[in-house]
C-alpha cells in the first residue's frame, strides 16, 4: 500500500488526505497546532460557534463546499452585503456616499480592466475620488470596505492584477450555521492525524520521502505540503534538495494579507437588528470600518468588526483592553454614550499566530498571477503542494484551498496508477 504524508491539517490538507484515504492510500497527517482546521477555525469561546478565520461560502452556484454542506445537511444563512448603512460625521455626506457607492464601484473596476495589471490600486485609481467629489475620508472608507476588506492587502501594494485574477463567485454568499468546524470534522473523520507535530525538514528523494519533526521521523512514498504561504516565506520547513527556482520565486513573490475580527457580545441589541452590516467613516484609515450584525444569524446580541491590511496590523499590537475601547468609542459615536458595555469579547490576531502569520494570499508589487500555478506544480514524483495560494481560479478562499487539496491528491493517484 502506498504511503503518503500530508503536512498540515487545514482544509486543503484534510481534503487531500480524505480523497487519498478513500482510494486506499495509507495517509498520515502531520499538524503543528493542537487542533484541526488551520485558518478555518470555529471557536466556542463566547458560548456559541463562531468562525474566527474563514467564515463564508463565496459563490453558492460555483462553490464545491456548498455541495459538501448540502450533503452534510448543514444550514446556511445567505449574506446580504448590500444591506448596509454608512455612518460618519455628517449624515448628508453618508447619504450621498451611499447613493453613489454602486456607481463608484462600477467605475473602479472598469478602470482596473483598462490599466496596467502591475500598477498598484492606489496608482491606478488616482483622480477617481476627485471625479466623484469624494473627501479623503470618504475615499479611504470606500477602499477599506470594498477593496482592503476583501483582498486583505494595502492598496499601496495590492495590484490591479489582484482585482482581476481568478473566477468570479456566482450565486451570492453565505455563512454556515454552526460553523466550518462541521466540514472540518467530516473531512478528518477516521484520518490518522498527529497534532502538535511541527515539521522541520522534508527530504524528497528518488526512492521516497523522509519528514523530520521535533520528536520523530516519518517515511513515505510521497508528501503533500499544505503549509501556509506565510510560513514557507520564513524558510520553514527546510527542503532537501532545495525547492526549484520557480517554486521559490513564487513563494517570495506572492503576498500574504491580514484580516482580523473583533467579536463583541452584549447584554442586548442596541443597533438595527434587521440590518446585516453597517460601515463607519473615521479618521483612522481602515480601523473598525466594517461591522456585521450576528444577531441576524445567531439570535445573540453579537457584533463583529473587521480590520484588514495595514489597519489589522496596527490593531494587532493593541492590548485587548485598548482594542475593545477603540471599538466601543466608535459604537458610542454612532449609537450614543449610554450603550451597554460588552459582556465578553474575542479578538483574532492571525498575523501573530505562529502557524499562520497572516490570513490569505494576494498579488502585490512584484507578484505575477502565474506564480500560483508554479507553486502548485509537483516537484518530481515525490513532493506536492496544496493550499489557497496555489489555486489560480479561487485563491484566498476556503473552497480554493479545498480544491487544491483534491488536485494534489489526484496528481498522486494518477502517478501511482501510471507506475503500477
Amino acid at each position: 500500500m502506498e504511503r503518503v504524508l500530508v503536512v498540515g491539517a487545514g482544509i486543503s490538507g484534510l481534503a487531500a488526505a480524505r480523497l487519498l484515504r478513500d482510494q486506499g492510500v495509507h495517509v498520515t497527517v502531520l499538524e503543528a497546532r493542537d487542533r484541526l482546521g488551520g485558518r478555518t477555525y470555529t471557536s466556542n469561546a463566547l458560548g456559541l460557534p463562531l468562525d474566527t478565520g474563514a467564515s463564508w461560502l463565496h459563490g453558492l452556484k460555483n462553490n464545491v463546499l456548498m455541495n459538501v454542506a448540502q450533503e452534510l445537511g448543514l444550514s446556511i444563512d445567505v449574506t446580504e452585503f448590500g444591506d448596509t448603512t454608512i455612518y460618519g460625521s455628517d449624515r448628508e455626506e453618508d447619504r450621498l456616499l451611499d447613493e453613489i457607492e454602486d456607481e463608484l464601484e462600477t467605475a473602479f473596476f472598469e478602470r482596473a480592466e483598462n490599466r496596467d495589471s502591475e500598477e498598484t490600486v492606489a496608482q491606478a485609481m488616482q483622480g477617481l475620488p476627485e471625479q466623484f467629489g469624494l473627501s479623503e475620508q470618504q475615499w479611504h472608507h470606500f477602499l477599506g470596505v470594498t477593496i482592503e476588506a476583501d483582498w486583505a492587502g494595502d492598496v499601496d501594494d495590492l495590484t490591479v492584477a489582484a482585482l482581476l485574477e481568478g473566477e468570479e463567485p456566482k450565486g451570492g454568499d453565505a455563512t454556515i450555521r454552526g460553523g466550518y468546524v462541521q466540514i472540518i470534522e467530516h473531512l478528518s473523520a477516521e484520518l490518522d492525524v498527529r497534532l502538535n507535530t511541527p515539521v522541520l525538514l522534508i527530504e524528497h528523494r528518488s526512492d521516497g520521502v523522509l519528514v523530520t519533526t521535533k520528536s520523530e521521523q516519518f517515511s513515505g512514498d510521497r508528501v503533500v505540503v499544505t503549509i501556509p504561504l506565510s510560513i514557507l516565506k520564513t524558510g520553514k520547513p527546510t527542503f532537501s534538495p532545495p525547492l526549484p527556482d520557480d517554486h521559490q520565486t513564487a513563494i517570495d513573490g506572492l503576498r500574504v494579507g491580514l484580516l482580523n475580527k473583533v467579536f463583541l457580545k452584549f447584554p442586548k441589541v442596541f443597533w438595527d437588528a434587521e440590518e446585516a452590516f453597517f460601515t463607519v467613516q473615521n479618521s483612522q484609515r481602515g480601523r473598525f470600518v466594517t461591522w456585521m450584525n450576528l444577531y441576524l444569524t445567531t439570535g445573540e446580541p453579537l457584533l463583529v468588526a473587521f480590520n484588514a491590511a495595514r489597519a489589522a496590523q496596527d490593531v494587532e499590537y493593541l492590548s485587548d483592553t485598548e482594542t475593545v475601547d477603540e471599538a466601543m468609542n466608535i459604537l458610542r459615536e454612532i449609537f450614543g454614550s449610554n450603550i451597554p458595555v460588552p459582556m465578553s469579547y474575542q479578538i483574532t490576531r492571525w498575523g501573530k499566530d505562529p502557524w499562520s502569520q497572516g490570513s490569505y494570499s494576494y498579488l502585490g508589487k512584484g507578484s505575477d498571477p502565474k506564480m500560483r500555478g508554479s507553486l502548485s506544480k509537483p516537484v518530481g514524483s515525490r513532493l506536492f503542494f496544496a493550499g489557497e495560494a496555489t489555486h489560480s481560479e479561487f485563491p484566498a478562499s476556503a473552497h480554493g484551498a479545498y480544491l487544491s487539496g483534491l488536485r494534489a491528491a489526484s496528481e498522486i493517484l494518477s502517478m501511482g496508477s501510471a507506475e503500477k
